[in-house]
């Protein structure tokens, strides 16, 4: 049982379970009690050959069983051996990784190693040499086995327990006999003082107790000195490796929510006064480029938001609260925010034609106003906008429960989705983790209401006579059938990116969601009626007379795409791929069951992953032979999937320090086995186009899901580089992370499909890089490699940072953004400790 030293600076009071001489505590008193006997001169126990004390009876016993080997050869043996001793006291730095320390100052180690030799404070263990003493031994230490038989016993001489000595030492070299060719070929001066060496492990005589405090290991160094410091800098490389982003995981919005007792909703509302007497002013009104909806927020919409508000704070905050919630204007700034970056949008839900501001429910104005508020980069007003979620979520289940059939109400479910995306978009741990429980109440409302399928009621097309009322009834009536079954989409969507965001099971199973794909986009654009009708009587007739959908394009998908301009082409393509991360996530989990290893030949999973990459192959051809390029979030989102597809992100994100080291170190053989496969390269060749598509992505919406996408394929380029470093370190190569670009054959990850993409993914040549230019039409270059891990995050710090150009002016992009520029950056920290860690051979070495 090992003991603990107290600080110097302890207490005077005494730990009964501590050593009244060098203040080591046990926890046993049996522990204790022998531990104090190695203090005392008292040697009680003698033994009746030789006559030497021993302080307690097990020591006795180990001695007495010196005296059964021949003396003659123990004479013999002796004179063969050199009469060096082992090292007194080893550095402080051979001492950390339990290697062999020679008698220089420095030692010959630390040379090598250009390092500080130190050695640490002398114990004043009775059994330990001083450290002034420290390489002051010579051969007259040991006199000559010519002596008188006399003396052989004498306590009060000191040559005695020399003798004792020299005869262990002669079992020792019997006990541990050369075998110089075991690792490497020695010579023989190498092995003089090898059994000297392990005086502590096999000494027979010595006066020590079980605790192996003043145990010697160097012999082990000695037998195998070469493969040992090898092994143990690549330990070290391996254990500073795994588990490098634990702290920074551990500030991040990705950790666990621990919860508090000053975390609720009424801590929450303290957001809501954050403008104070600036509300309104200059200063905290966005700047609107363009307004999105024509109607203003009049006070009348602005009072019955102040009132839902005021119902579900406390009474005390009821006047502070009043007197400082933001001016109507204030909140129709917020209101054009909102839709300003919903207009454009792929997956938009909510119509802007036909929307009234002043006749809608004070929640749904609530939300998209809370929604506009986050979007900013005004930080008080990011804490206004968390405000007013909190309130919206608390109302609509009183509302719902008020009356039922505001459940099927488009309202409700819309202005559930806004306070829904805000909350897992937060950056916060418990907005997280309240809206990833409460979106099983939205989908199951939708589900209930028959919005995952196809609708039976489909609305009346117009005619080319239409007109008036009419033609007015018939838009409205599509309008609304168009909205529930985008919403249902853009759930769809939020639960996807919910799933592969967060690691967890889909609540909603492609295999239910049979409706129709979204109509084009021009038809939910046209700002009135007869715009609608005009586009609508002007569009080709359908190929097919089957409507498109989810669940038929996903049967035939090693087909072409049946996809037209009769439908939103963008939306659709978006809705496809959520629907593959459906497939690639049950292939996950038979890998899970199956427990089945990136290098094993399982049929059923070889047969699945082929259809996976063909099907992904055939979507990615298809959508460039639609007539129209694909928007930026489909591209980043095919290559995040095929992100998934060939690794996997727990274990990656458990390597990195997710949990623990100990989950760190679990994981990291399957990661070494994965780093050899193809599969690995050809991750990291998809995280490359993902941060390839980020950086033409529009301005402003690389966030929330698409944030964190860039995120998880810096974390793959990341665990690429740290864990070949570690490779390298096990293969015997030089690890060096500042190798010169020009002396290696770089591939650019973010560069171009071509010949040398599948050369690198299929044979491994090439060293990969990304560029570090801010956009890839830029002429500002540079090279950031992977075997540098912490050039490749604060790539990506900047390419997030200028995505928000406001940024750089002092103000603060959304928080989940800001969240994971900060992990990010911790994180490249972490691996750049690391990289600084190299490894040469040792015949290497001078």
């Amino acid at each position: 049982m090992e003991g603990t030293h107290t600080p110097s600076g302890a207490s005077s009071l005494r730990d009964p379970s501590q050593c009244p001489e060098c203040h080591r505590t046990y926890s046993r008193p049996d522990h204790l009690t022998r531990h104090i006997q190695t203090h005392a001169q008292e040697r009680p126990f003698q033994c009746p050959t030789c006559h030497k004390g021993f302080g307690r009876m097990d020591l006795l016993k180990r001695h007495a069983q010196s005296h059964k080997m021949d003396e003659v050869q123990t004479l013999k043996r002796h004179r063969r051996q050199s009469n060096y001793p082992r090292a007194s006291q080893a550095c402080t730095a051979c001492a950390a990784v339990k290697l062999k320390c020679d008698e220089q100052r420095p030692c010959g180690r630390c040379q090598r190693k250009h390092a500080e030799c130190k050695y640490a404070r002398d114990n004043n263990h009775p059994t330990r040499p001083t450290a002034s003493t420290a390489g002051t031994f010579s051969t007259a230490s040991f006199p000559s086995m010519d002596q008188p038989p006399s003396q052989a016993g004498d306590q009060n001489n000191p040559t005695s327990a020399n003798q004792e000595h020299q005869l262990t030492g002669f079992r020792k070299g019997v006990m541990t006999p050369l075998t110089p060719n075991t690792f490497h070929t020695y010579s023989p001066p190498q092995w003089q003082n090898t059994d000297l060496a392990m005086r502590n492990m096999l000494n027979f005589t010595v006066e020590d107790n079980l605790e192996f405090d003043n145990a010697d290991f160097s012999l082990l160094n000695q037998l195998y000195e070469n493969t040992f410091d090898e092994i143990n800098e690549q330990q070290l490389v391996a254990k500073r490796s795994v588990g490098l982003g634990a702290d920074a995981f551990r500030r991040s919005t990705l950790a666990r929510w621990l919860p508090s007792r000053n975390e609720s909703i009424h801590a929450e509302m303290n957001g809501i006064s954050a403008l104070g007497n600036e509300a309104g002013s200059p200063d905290t009104r966005p700047k609107l480029a363009h307004r999105s909806v024509n109607e203003t927020l009049n006070q009348k919409s602005r009072d019955r938001v102040l009132a839902m508000i005021l119902n579900s704070c406390p009474p005390d905050r009821a006047s502070t609260i009043a007197t400082t919630f933001p001016p109507a204007a204030l909140l129709d700034d917020l209101m054009q925010c909102f839709f300003s970056t919903h207009s454009t949008q792929t997956s938009s839900f909510i119509h802007i034609p036909t929307f009234r501001a002043n006749l809608q429910m004070p929640e749904l104005l609530g939300a998209i106003v809370a929604y506009g508020a986050v979007l900013t980069d005004i930080k008080p007003l990011h804490k206004l906008g968390f405000a007013i979620q909190e309130t919206v979520r608390t109302r609509l289940p009183i509302r719902c429960d008020e009356e039922n059939t505001t459940v099927r109400e488009l309202w409700l479910l819309q202005a559930f989705m806004c306070q829904l995306e805000i909350g897992l978009w937060s950056g916060n741990r418990r907005k997280l983790e309240i809206s990833e429980s409460h979106t099983q109440v939205l989908v199951t409302m939708l589900r209930r209401a028959g919005k995952f399928q196809e609708s039976k009621c489909i609305p009346s097309p117009p005619l080319a006579e239409d007109n008036g009322e009419v033609l007015q009834r018939k838009w409205h009536d599509w309008v609304s059938n168009e909205s529930f079954k985008r919403l249902a989409f853009r759930v769809f969507l939020l639960d996807a990116q919910s799933s592969m965001s967060l690691l967890v099971n889909p609540l909603i199973s492609y295999v239910e969601v049979t409706n129709n794909l979204p109509e084009s986009r021009e038809l939910w654009t046209a700002v009135d009626a007869e715009q609608w009708k005009e586009i609508y009587l002007a569009r080709p007739n359908r190929a097919s007379e089957v409507e498109p959908s989810l669940i038929g394009i996903l049967r035939q998908r090693t087909e072409p795409l049946s996809l037209d301009c009769n439908h939103d082409l963008h939306f659709s393509s978006l809705i496809v791929l959520h629907g593959f991360w459906g497939m690639i996530w049950q292939y996950s989990q038979l890998l899970s069951v199956l427990n089945t290893r990136p290098s094993d030949n399982n049929a059923i999973v070889a047969l699945l992953y082929q259809d996976l990459c063909q099907s992904i192959t055939h979507f990615r051809l298809g959508i460039s032979d639609l007539g129209e390029a694909p928007c930026q979030e489909t591209l980043l989102l095919l290559e995040v999937l095929g992100i998934y597809l060939h690794m996997s992100l727990e274990d990656i994100q458990l390597f990195a320090g997710k949990e623990d080291t100990d989950e760190a170190r679990r994981v990291l053989p399957s990661l070494q086995q994965w780093i050899e496969l193809p599969k690995s390269r050809q991750a990291v060749w998809h995280a490359g186009q993902v941060i390839r598509a980020a950086k033409r992505f529009p301005q402003k919406q690389l966030e929330g899901f698409y944030a964190i996408a860039v995120y998880h394929a810096s974390l793959v380029c990341w665990t690429y580089g740290l864990v070949s470093h570690i490779k390298a370190g096990d293969d015997g190569n030089t690890v060096d992370n500042v190798a010169s670009p020009q002396s290696m054959n770089t591939f650019l990850l973010d560069g171009d499909d071509g010949v040398e993409a599948q050369r690198f993914i299929v044979l491994g040549r090439g060293t990969p890089v990304i560029s570090t230019m801010a956009h890839i039409d830029s002429m500002e270059t540079g090279l950031a490699q992977l075997s540098n891990p912490e050039s490749v995050m604060k790539l990506v710090v900047d390419l997030l940072k200028k995505n928000f150009v406001t940024y750089a002016d002092g103000e603060a992009p959304p928080p989940l953004v800001e969240n994971l520029i900060q992990l990010l950056r911790d994180l490249g920290i972490a691996a750049g400790h690391v990289g600084h860690t190299h490894y040469i051979p040792r015949d290497q070495t001078s």
